[in-house]
């Protein structure tokens, strides 16, 4: 019995040598390979366009706070202000900024001179995620925060019906269907070629005959992904010589090495079972549909009935009966914050002959009966994630999708602890302002440093070692579970016709 290391490696040359003199197998590999260039494309291009609009921000935010301080100084010239030429429209801003550098309540209310920005992990071209769903940059103002959960651009409705087509839905729905077409005749055709009863006369194991042809048909494929989309990065410019980026992808690649075994252990068992190509080929289909399709349908219907979030449209009504009421009761609220607030003096009928500070207290009252609606809201969505990952044992593909956001930074978690992080900034930024409002006090220059800071800007980076350990589990025990109950049959005697 041959059963060296060195001969199954000779198993698996030949079996390679077998796959690619097949021409189905070189047109299939070519098709998934234009496939993954394409998905990838698309995510590339997504995240390039993400990553300019919120580079766009952070310059234009770090230039009006140079207008901003200019105000504070007898520089006069804009263009050396900002360090460039600019246009008319640009001065016109400009001009006001400065203008309203001294204005607390301009400046809580002028908004885009201080954002939430959220921008793209190294990873992002793999996976779009809810990036497409959720907003990525907010912007800090005295209006209405229930805008921080809506996108400021329109998406095409089929795409968010249907979902991006990027790299990780590729590999999750599109990969097992070419795994599926390359591995299930995977002992049916010796069978139905009538090869089998001499295949198994043979010294050589055929248990070793199959991992060879299963690891050439799986590994292939497999390694092409990974190396179109590492191919992919690079030319795009991400570093995968950065340690923490070179960690992120190698557990990117490893889920889909595992991924594809899982499928590979599925199509093996089923060929074990005996019966015909076409039989095991239906099989294979029913159980693609089942866990990718059907299941994951399934827990996202039973996540969202579980723990409905209250419609837009509720949103917004509950806003504008807050903001009728309040405006009812705009002189007891502003007398009621005066008395709440003895520290502060208040302006007379002179200091603020518009009457601005009831206008304030009003707005103030609707950021305070708006705030636990808003929580609500993001609660039912955690409340939804954590149903999700509950029922996440149930299909392996859901479990690799999640992975896949979370290593891209586009999962809804990120982008939960986004709008949570930017609420916890918008409230201290606020609470720094309100004050001055409300007093009619000029702003100084040393306002402007002790104004608080976002910190967020890495937040895409963050990893969440709960959702990557139980996929891998998930996968893992499937994978498992599938590659013993085949190995174990392939080890009893098999029917050759």
């Amino acid at each position: 019995m041959h059963s060296t290391l060195p001969h199954f490696f000779h198993l698996v040359k030949w079996e390679w040598r077998l796959a690619a003199a097949e021409r189905s197998f070189g047109l299939t590999l070519a098709i998934l390979a234009v496939l993954t260039g394409l998905a990838f494309g698309v995510g590339l291009s997504w995240s390039g366009e993400r990553r300019a609009v919120i580079d766009q921000f952070r310059a234009k935010e770090i230039e009006n706070h140079k207008f901003l301080r200019s105000a504070f100084t007898d520089q006069t010239d804009l263009e050396q202000i900002a360090g460039r030429s600019l246009n008319d429209h640009e001065k016109s801003h400009a001009k006001t900024v400065r203008v309203i550098a001294k204005l607390p309540t301009s400046l809580a209310y002028f908004g885009a001179l201080w954002n939430a920005l959220l921008p793209p992990a190294p990873l992002a071209p793999l996976s779009i995620g809810h990036s497409d769903l959720w907003p990525d940059r907010l912007k800090i103002t005295a209006r209405s925060k229930r805008t921080n959960f809506e996108r400021e651009d329109i998406i095409n409705p089929f795409q968010l019906a249907t979902g991006p087509f990027d790299l990780a839905s590729l590999a999750v729905a599109l990969f097992p269907l070419v795994l599926l077409v390359l591995n299930h005749d995977l002992i049916s055709t010796d069978r139905e070629r009538g090869v089998l009863a001499l295949t198994l006369s043979q010294p050589t194991p055929y248990l070793q005959v199959v991992l060879a042809r299963l690891l050439v048909r799986v590994g292939v494929p497999v390694s092409l992904v990974v190396g179109v989309s590492a191919l992919g990065l690079l030319a795009g410019g991400t570093n995968l010589l950065n340690p923490a980026t070179a960690a992120r992808f190698t557990v990117w690649a490893a889920l889909v090495l595992v991924y594809g075994a899982l499928w590979g252990g599925l199509a093996l068992t089923l060929n074990t079972l005996g019966g015909s190509s076409i039989a095991h080929a239906i099989a294979l289909m029913a159980c693609w549909i089942g866990m990718v399709i059907v299941v994951p349908a399934a827990i996202s219907k039973g996540a969202a009935f579980a723990s409905p979030p209250p419609p837009r449209a509720e949103l917004i009504t509950f806003e504008r009966e807050v903001n009728a009421e309040a405006e009812k009761k705009g002189r007891e609220l502003l007398d009621q914050y005066y008395r709440d607030h003895p520290e502060l003096e208040r302006p007379n009928k002179q200091a603020d002959p518009y009457g601005q500070m009831r206008w304030n207290v009003i707005g103030f009252e609707v950021d305070r009966q708006m705030r636990p609606v808003l929580q609500r809201h993001r609660d039912r969505i955690t409340d939804q994630v954590r149903f999700a990952g509950l029922w996440q044992s149930l299909s392996p593909a859901l479990a690799v999708k999640a992975a896949m956001d979370d290593l891209a930074g586009t999962s809804l978690t990120h982008h939960l602890e986004f709008t949570a992080l930017a609420e916890q900034y918008h409230t201290e930024f606020m609470d720094y302002l309100r004050p001055k409002m409300m007093t009619r006090d000029d702003l100084i220059l040393d306002d402007y440093d002790r104004l608080p800071s976002y910190s967020g800007l890495d937040l895409g980076q963050r990893l969440h070692p709960t959702q990557l350990g139980r996929s891998f589990l998930i996968l893992g025990s499937w994978t498992a579970t599938l590659y013993v109950v085949g190995l174990v049959r392939l080890r009893s005697p098999i029917t050759t016709s």
